[in-house]
């Protein structure tokens, strides 16, 4: 189940022309801009988008990964009230799989995240 900001923002962003359209860096530095000034739904609608853009495009073999347990961490956390805690945790991850991203390996890219309208958005 998706929080209400996420619900509300989602749209916003399907909607925009690919050339406006945030990257997930952009979707991160917002996140963590909202969480800074206590917007702590709203940096749980960015981050959530920039996890749902980069989709599993971050993800390696033989690369081990716990983040699906701590968003689950933060979803639990965002049910039980404690929405700042799930933005922290969700920005967090979000960070966390950029960076799995961009880890040089066999045949890691280096590239930026891709955009939401290159994730099908």
């Amino acid at each position: 189940m998706k929080p209400l900001a996420y619900l509300i923002l989602a749209p916003t962003l399907a909607t925009l022309p690919a050339w406006a359209t945030p990257s997930v860096d952009e979707l991160l530095r917002d996140g963590e801009s909202m969480l800074a000034a206590g917007h702590f739904d709203r940096a749980l609608a960015s981050c959530r988008a920039g996890l749902d853009t980069l989709g599993t495009a971050y993800m390696r073999p033989g690369v081990d990964d716990d983040t699906d347990l701590k968003l689950m961490a933060a979803d639990l956390q965002r049910r039980n009230g404690h929405v700042d805690r799930a933005a922290q945790l969700s920005c967090q991850m979000l960070r966390a799989r950029i960076d799995l991203y961009r880890r040089p390996g066999p045949g890691a890219s280096v590239a930026a995240p891709p955009a939401a309208a290159k994730a099908g958005r």
